[in-house]
């Protein structure tokens, strides 16, 4: 029996080693890109075909950007520096001129990927607008819609530490009236910054692996457990991580960032909503989430008054 040369049998084992990983990852990538492509369907686990009520829709929807900066929101939102950029879009500080608080404001870029509830395209009234981040509407049902929300509001309790809503709209640019419409939403700004920005911070610091793990055990415990109960829900945050960790307090810190959750599907979680009329002359079209239970796994959940699940522990 003849044997090849010893360089050929190896030099062919890489090639084909070769050949087949980029064949493998080749016939991935399409999946992958149409998963992270496609729509959060949020229909899937909860009955929203009446959501969000009016208490969860911005009196405005549309709102103009120009101003003396030319980047100022109908003169109550008012530009003071870029934060950063994300895949899904850029981030700036603003000042909320009703309430002199500083807000986060993140403008979207990316295609949208969830439709439109039937109510915010009425509210809307004349502009097509079929599709909006999966974002918004996760931030609203997981983390709540509260408008004046400040730090002190946020350290009450809650179910999920999520950072929530303060308003969301669409943006005409009135320097660019050729610019399509685009998505913004508005959440708190946490001065503290992120779980990145802690541990650059203690680094600095000359503490025991211990006293750490004394000192900050406690917050991952409560992280963990909000994301358990998210879990629970059906519904997984898919990007975790410091980034997107926000710092409230020394013992408190909130999940932000949903730019893609994803179902459970996997999992088989069964979530049932039972709505509730508001009152006994309401009709099925004023049903609220807000008045709703949600079983799952033999729980209870009930949607809060900011539009949130609350889900027992």
């Amino acid at each position: 029996m003849v044997r090849p040369p010893r360089w050929l049998g190896a030099r062919a084992t890489r090639i084909f080693i070769l050949t087949a990983v980029l064949f493998l990852f080749f016939l991935h990538q399409p999946t992958c890109i149409d998963l992270k492509a496609a729509p959060t369907n949020f229909s899937t686990l909860f009955e929203v075909s009446d959501w969000p009520p009016d208490t969860l829709i911005p009196q405005h929807l549309i709102r103009h950007q120009g101003g003396s900066s030319g980047l100022d929101i109908d003169h109550r939102y008012l530009f003071v520096r870029y934060l950063g950029n994300g895949r899904e879009g850029a981030v700036s500080l603003y000042q909320d001129s009703r309430t002199g608080e500083l807000v986060a404001m993140k403008q979207f870029q990316t295609v949208y990927r969830n439709p439109v509830p039937a109510p915010i395209r009425q509210a809307l009234g004349d502009e097509e607008v079929n599709s909006w981040p999966a974002e918004i509407q996760a931030t609203i049902l997981l983390g709540g819609f509260e408008p004046r929300g400040d730090e002190s509001s946020l350290s009450s309790e809650r179910d999920l530490d999520i950072l929530p809503a303060l308003d969301y709209f669409l943006v005409r640019d009135d320097n660019c009236c050729s610019k399509p419409l685009t998505w913004h939403l508005v959440t708190p700004y946490l001065s503290k910054g992120t779980l990145s920005h802690l541990a650059r911070t203690l680094e600095k610091r000359n503490q025991t692996s211990s006293a750490l793990d004394e000192s900050y055990r406690p917050n991952f415990h409560r992280l963990l457990q909000s994301l358990s109960r998210l879990h629970k829900l059906g519904i997984c945050h898919n990007d975790v991580k410091p980034d997107n960790i926000y710092i409230l307090d020394e013992v408190h810190w909130l999940l932000g960032d949903l730019v893609r959750p994803r179902i459970l599907t996997l999992l088989k979680y069964q979530v049932e909503f039972d709505f509730r009329a508001t009152s006994e002359k309401s009709t099925t079209h004023t049903i609220s989430p807000q008045t709703g239970t949600a079983k799952a796994n033999g729980q209870t959940a009930k949607p809060t008054t900011s539009g949130a699940l609350s889900y027992p522990t």
